[in-house]
């Protein structure tokens, strides 16, 4: 019989439970107890420190942590907002907000914060007023830029992105993020090389940050650099929120380079180990929440359709779209797959679908091109969001639809396409139906809503 004498592994959130309760018995130990306020500030600065890291984990239970043992007068409370909402948990971070005011914290900043959580959701007009007094103040500089260079990469505002990117990397030589933001805002120009070595100085700076070494990876696939995205692939998935995008990654570089029995190795580690919340895990490592769910099915597809395993890749390619039917490349396979069973009329369906897509995109890529020109382009930006809600993705498409009523306010179409879409899927979320009557009382009277599923 063996021994295990590997130490145990112990929860995050244990583990600094036990560093908390060894400190308070060596204060009491040497006469000096801390009692709960002192291990609350010991706690949040753990927290803010690991969350400053990309350690979005550890920062969560130290920032637990330190609410569970004194509220600060709302500063503890105030950091666990701010965490949430990086995390883009807008409801968790709304609640703390609240929670924090209650007890009687800033409230500039707390109005501060909830113009960041705005602007990085893309719904930039508060904080575009407020940005050159913001800037000017010089307080918290470094979360101010992160939410409105997210704001505009959202917005396509690639220009005043990168002047703030490189204000903030003059101030902030060692911080990370801006190498981050950079190299994900490069990428949008398809230039993988500039990109990658943004990821690369990013992860020198801080080795910790996942984000940048999964996306790093994405970068060297790009550049079919296979074996070197592999590698960054492997290190990211340990230091991610959650490992599953850092597996799927693995496994599409295994199934590029013919070792599929490994790549359904990593997919079924992803499918053994679920992200407790999938769109949080994929939005901390860069990629768009709306694939979420389908990200490791639509990649067992792929691996099953390289086996010529038809009967499996149609299985798991259908489990793809049903979790995301946008997801044109996947429903381009499922057309491979049943073709290649002889199931030519399902496939034909599917192909006319992916093409009136790929019809679709290529009119975007031109509009995108031309926004780089003239930002202001209002009838583009319309023309983008309606592509995008009824063929990419229905997050994306509002928020370029928002962007327009920035430009616009009074933009008919725009309020109108809003108007439906809300009603439709009232069902999705209980501030829909008032957002659905807000955009229908912005139509003038003789606009009514009705559904725009056409090119105007």
């Amino acid at each position: 019989m063996t021994v295990d004498t590997a130490e145990p592994v112990i929860p995050t959130r244990r583990r600094a439970r036990y560093w908390l309760f060894g400190l308070l018995l060596l204060a009491g130990a040497g006469g000096l107890l801390w009692g709960s306020r002192g291990l609350a500030h010991l706690a949040l600065w753990r927290g803010r420190e690991a969350a400053r890291n990309h350690d979005w984990r550890t920062a969560e239970s130290w920032l637990a942590e330190a609410q569970s043992w004194h509220p600060l007068g709302g500063e503890s409370t105030f950091a666990w907002a701010r965490l949430n909402r990086r995390l883009g948990r807008i409801d968790v971070m709304s609640s703390a907000l609240q929670d924090a005011a209650d007890a009687g914290f800033s409230p500039r900043k707390l109005q501060r914060e909830v113009w960041l959580a705005e602007a990085q959701s893309g719904r930039m007009q508060s904080l575009d007023a407020k940005l050159g007094n913001l800037l000017v103040a010089g307080e918290d500089l470094p979360a101010i830029c992160e939410a409105y260079v997210l704001g505009c990469l959202l917005n396509y505002r690639l220009n005043d992105a990168l002047r703030l990117l490189d204000l903030w990397q003059a101030d902030f030589p060692d911080d990370p993020q801006p190498h981050y933001l950079r190299g994900r805002l490069i990428e949008h120009s398809t230039d993988f090389e500039g990109a990658a070595n943004e990821y690369r100085r990013a992860v020198e700076l801080a080795s910790g940050h996942g984000a940048a070494t999964y996306n790093l990876g994405r970068a060297l696939l790009a550049l079919q650099n296979t074996k070197e995205a592999l590698r960054a692939y492997e290190q990211a998935t340990p230091i991610l929120y959650a490992p599953q995008p850092g597996l799927v990654g693995q496994a599409h570089c295994l199934r590029l380079l013919g070792r599929l029995d490994e790549a359904r190795s990593r997919l079924d580690e992803a499918l053994a180990s679920p992200a407790d919340d999938p769109e949080v895990a994929w939005r901390l490592a860069g990629e768009p929440v709306d694939a979420a769910a389908s990200r490791v099915p639509a990649e067992y597809g792929h691996v099953e359709l390289a086996a010529e395993n038809y009967p499996e890749a149609e299985k798991w390619l259908r489990q793809a779209l049903e979790a995301d039917p946008h997801g044109w490349r996947n429903r381009y396979s499922l057309a491979t797959a049943l073709r290649q069973q002889g199931k030519t009329e399902e496939a034909a369906a599917h192909s006319e679908r992916v093409e009136a897509t790929k019809q679709a995109l290529a009119e975007c890529d031109r509009l995108i091109v031309k926004l780089r020109k003239v930002p202001d382009d209002v009838e583009a930006r319309f023309t983008l969001g309606r592509t995008f809600l009824q063929h990419v993705s229905e997050k994306q498409g509002v928020v370029w639809l928002r962007s327009v009523l920035d430009h616009d306010p009074q933009h008919q179409p725009t309020h109108r396409l809003l108007a439906d879409f809300y009603r439709d899927h009232a069902d999705e979320n209980p501030e829909f139906a008032a957002l659905a009557d807000y955009h229908r009382r912005q139509l003038q009277a003789d606009q009514e809503p009705q559904d725009v599923t056409e090119d105007e």
